[in-house]
């Protein structure tokens, strides 16, 4: 199964993933990408502090960026697909 990286971009600012996960497809790994924004959110209003992450983009193993995701697309399942 293919692996998939989720770069966290904060702003201007990116922090790379350099371990990434195996999912059967893509659609999955974007699936999980909308998981994972919607609970930082969530975190986040939980801790009562601003969201800093404005999105986590999606790349397969080759580098390309398949999706990005952020927490608008994330809440009505529009993630730009690359």
């Amino acid at each position: 199964m293919p692996r998939y990286y989720f770069d966290v971009h904060y702003g201007d600012e990116v922090d790379e993933d350099n371990d990434g996960l195996v999912f059967k497809d893509s659609d999955a790994a974007i699936a999980d990408a909308r998981i994972a924004i919607i609970e930082m959110a969530h975190e986040a209003a939980r801790l009562n502090i601003a969201l800093n992450v404005s999105a986590i983009a999606v790349a397969d193993a080759g580098g390309d960026y398949v999706a990005t995701v952020s927490i608008e697309d994330a809440m009505y399942g529009n993630p730009t697909k690359h």
